[in-house]
């Protein structure tokens, strides 16, 4: 059967309008990444929600980033980390990772327990600098033995952070069978939280194309210009 993300968004609307956990949350993440619906972080907030009340783990842990980021709903630190703790008292990996990256900012994390399969890219050129940032990864978007990355913007630099501010950290990137970023983890901090947190956030856009799970490790440098 051919692949429709349209059509497995509409059916997903239907088994979520019965009020189908797994449906909401499958939903949700379509509407957070704009895959098979136009990208909207309002309904994905409000889908994550439905699925979260009813105990879902996903839907608790998806909702929990968009609150920890501001991401659709207004930032709010301590409910991510309530959501966050409801997901992992679940067992969810991704959960207890980004319980950890809040209880712990600025520190060095261990590597990820996922189980997601370990891919190394070939080296390649750096993705392109934004006006102060230089960002080289270990990915690009150039083709690999195994994986490919189709989308890798490089993080902008906080307009909040304070003058001089620079520093280099690595973040370990898990996807999806989609190609989609369902975790960021924090391997070695930049030494700066407005800096890790947008590495993180931008990280958390980039994309590969469709394959099984994997994860790879980028080292983020930023360097104010």
């Amino acid at each position: 059967m051919p692949k429709d993300l349209g059509k497995a968004a509409e059916l997903y609307q239907k088994a979520a309008d019965q009020g189908n956990a797994r449906a909401q949350s499958n939903l949700g993440r379509f509407y957070e990444t704009g895959r098979g619906v136009p990208k909207d972080l309002s309904k994905a907030a409000e889908l994550y929600q439905k699925a979260a009340n009813q105990g879902n783990a996903r839907a608790q842990y998806h909702l929990g980033w968009l609150y920890e980021f501001g991401d659709g709903v207004p930032k709010d630190l301590g409910k991510a980390a309530e959501l966050y703790q409801k997901a992992a008292n679940q067992g969810d990996e991704d959960a207890i990772a980004s319980l950890q990256r809040l209880s712990n900012p600025g520190s060095v994390s261990g590597e990820s327990s996922s189980p997601a399969s370990e891919v190394s890219p070939q080296p390649a050129a750096s993705i392109a600098n934004s006006s102060q940032v230089a960002a080289s990864p270990e990915g690009s978007p150039a083709s690999t033995r195994k994986h490919r990355l189709t989308y890798a913007p490089a993080p902008a630099f906080p307009p909040n952070a304070q003058p001089g501010l620079s520093g280099t950290g690595r973040f370990r990137l898990t996807f999806d069978a989609e190609g989609n970023v369902t975790n960021v983890q924090v391997i070695q901090s930049t030494g700066n939280q407005l800096l890790d947190q947008a590495a993180i956030q931008t990280l958390r856009q980039w994309r590969s194309a469709p394959s099984q799970g994997w994860a790879t490790t980028v080292p983020i440098t930023f360097q104010a210009r």
